[in-house]
């Protein structure tokens, strides 16, 4: 979150919203919680969702987080396309479907 709080210096009114793979333990979640949440999909998606606590995030940055499910991600994805003709990936998705949930 280096960018983070660079962009929070500027703009104090910054809201730093999370987004990840719903298997992922980098914002704390344990494995045997996530999967309790979780068990729709076991998929990986690539950059998404360490099995690993991260030592260089700063959670005090981070306004809220969000799981999101592959199968959400990739409906998010198709759904995008068919709106706008962009192709975007996966990770795109994730952050589409909390963007969509907030507004």
């Amino acid at each position: 979150f280096g960018i983070a709080s660079v962009l929070q210096r500027e703009n104090q009114d910054l809201k730093v919203i999370a987004v990840d793979h719903n298997r992922s333990v980098i914002f704390g979640a344990r494995a045997t919680r996530i999967s309790k949440m979780c068990r729709e999909t076991s998929e990986q998606i690539l950059a998404m969702g360490a099995g690993i606590p991260m030592g260089n995030v700063n959670f005090e940055l981070c306004d809220e987080v969000h799981w999101v499910p592959v199968p959400k991600m990739v409906q998010m994805v198709h759904d995008f396309h068919r709106r706008t003709g962009m192709l975007v990936g996966p990770s795109s998705g994730a952050a589409l479907a909390v963007a969509e949930w907030r507004a």
